[in-house]
């Protein structure tokens, strides 16, 4: 990588052997965000980190900062340990920010590191669309009949009439309370009945294998009284008929109930909460990078310093590259180890802006 030094150091600079040196943002956490305003603040700190990646300690120094190849500031001084670039103009569309980081040892030498890229695309045609209202429809009852054979027949367990009642309104609760947690931050409210302004995720006990869900792609949000549909039966296919909850990830018939609540809540209320996303506008492939269909795009990461698409664990990843244990929550499909789908950074300002 070339280096540009200031002609004002009258001293060696050496690379450290061992360690390494960045400029680690404090704000923004993010890497990839969406924006409407005309400038943007950094924060930062100027971080050692040794041989192992393992970061170690801060130090005062200097830094400066680069947007789309070019410096905008001179050298800043850290202050109480860290650097600020307040209001930095941000150019229409996409502005990759990254820069340099340096400090001075008592002996004289500067260590040097690089402030990592960050990704905020402006955009000037967004405007809130302030509440979204959501009604989750199951009067639709085949659901509950799928909804219990997909515990009765994942599992180890001799339920009770009771028990599979209970069984359903559970996985019904943590779909609707994943949804919620998705949009945490997102002016959405549940409702109980269809409207106007409602969105209706509504559930069909169809007999099906071949879809998850669908739902009408609309950039801003334009129309707030749409339907999502999301196919239970699919989810039934997957788990109970082709046996994919047991055979590719790694849950067993010998799980608690409570666990298989869960991971049947993730299943489905995952794909809900992504056909919603297209409705509200994401991911457009004309305004918001998306392709595939409207989802995250692994190509324009493999393009780009952005952090879009993650095989699933992104909410709006396309679903041919979503694997099954992404789907239930879950990390990989050899171990039990939780990773809820989100939304990633840049989907999520999104929502933030428009709702």
């Amino acid at each position: 990588m070339k280096r540009h030094w200031s002609l004002l150091l009258p001293i060696v600079m050496v690379l450290s052997m061992g360690a390494s040196y960045k400029g680690c943002f404090l704000e923004p956490i993010e890497k990839d965000l969406l924006t409407t305003a005309g400038s943007f603040s950094f924060t930062g700190t100027i971080s050692e980190f040794n041989e192992a990646g393992k970061w170690t300690k801060n130090h005062n120094g200097q830094a400066r900062l680069k947007k789309n190849g070019s410096y905008v500031t001179n050298w800043v001084n850290t202050v109480s340990g860290t650097y600020k670039f307040e209001n930095m103009a941000l150019s229409s569309g996409v502005n990759v920010f990254t820069g340099d980081v340096r400090f001075q040892e008592a002996n004289g030498v500067w260590k040097i590191g690089v402030i990592p890229e960050v990704l905020v695309e402006r955009k000037t045609d967004l405007s809130s669309r302030g509440t979204q209202k959501v009604y989750l429809d199951w009067t639709d009852s085949k659901n509950n009949n799928l909804i219990k054979e997909m515990g009765e027949e994942t599992l180890n367990h001799s339920f009770t009439t009771a028990e599979l009642d209970q069984f359903v309104v559970d996985v019904k609760n943590k779909i609707r309370n994943f949804i919620g947690s998705s949009y945490n931050g997102v002016n959405i409210q549940f409702v109980s009945a269809s409207g106007t302004d409602v969105h209706t995720i509504k559930f069909y006990g169809d007999e099906r294998c071949d879809l998850y869900g669908q739902s009408p792609g609309d950039y801003k949000n334009q129309t707030k009284q749409q339907t999502s549909s999301i196919y239970t039966a699919t989810f039934h296919c997957v788990i109970v008929d082709d046996n994919r909850l047991i055979n590719n990830t790694a849950a067993t018939k010998n799980d608690t109930v409570d666990q298989r609540v869960t991971d049947i809540a993730n299943f489905i209320g995952r794909t809900a909460a992504h056909e919603m996303g297209h409705s509200l506008g994401l991911t457009s492939e004309a305004h918001l990078h998306g392709c595939e269909g409207m989802h995250n795009c692994e190509a324009y990461d493999n393009a780009n310093p952005s952090d879009r698409f993650d095989n699933g664990h992104y909410i709006m990843d396309p679903g041919p590259k979503s694997n099954i244990a992404a789907r239930i929550g879950q990390a990989n499909s050899s171990e039990r180890k939780t990773k809820t789908s989100k939304f990633n950074s840049y989907n999520k300002s999104y929502l933030k802006i428009i709702h």
